[in-house]
C-alpha cells in the first residue's frame, strides 16, 4: 500500500527551503497551517534533514516554498507518514493544508489500482 511519501515530491535540496517554525510564510506571513494564519498553505513534498523529516508547503498568496516539522517524533518516518495522512488528507475544512482532497483523492485512486492488479 502506498503511503502519502510515494505522491508526494521529495525535495533532496532542503537547504535552499526557508525553515518556517511557526509553520507560517516566512515571506508574506498570511499563509501556513493553524488558527492564526489567514490562507491555508499547499502541500507539495516533504524533505529529509539532518534535524529529521519535515514537509514543504507553498504559500498560495506569494509563492514561497517554505518547511517545517508536523510532528514531534521528527526521525520516524512511519510517523511523519502517519501524522500527515492524519492532519493533512480528507475534507479541507478538516485539514490543515488546501490541496488536502486532491490529495487524498490522489492516494486513494493509486491504492485501488495497485488493488485491481
Amino acid at each position: 500500500m502506498k503511503r502519502i511519501t510515494d505522491i508526494l515530491k521529495k525535495f533532496y535540496q532542503y537547504e535552499s527551503i526557508p525553515y518556517a517554525n511557526d509553520y507560517t510564510c516566512p515571506e508574506c506571513g498570511k499563509s501556513g497551517i493553524g488558527s492564526h494564519a489567514e490562507k491555508k498553505c499547499a502541500l507539495i513534498g516533504w524533505c529529509e534533514t539532518p534535524s529529521g523529516y519535515m514537509v514543504v508547503c507553498e504559500c498560495p498568496i506569494c509563492g514561497t516554498t517554505f518547511r517545517f516539522h508536523p510532528h514531534l517524533d521528527r526521525f520516524d518516518f512511519d510517523a511523519f507518514n502517519d501524522r500527515i495522512e492524519f492532519d493533512y488528507l480528507g475534507d479541507v475544512s478538516m485539514s490543515h493544508v488546501s490541496n488536502s482532497e486532491e490529495l487524498d483523492r490522489e492516494l486513494t485512486e493509486l491504492n485501488q489500482s495497485e488493488k485491481q492488479q
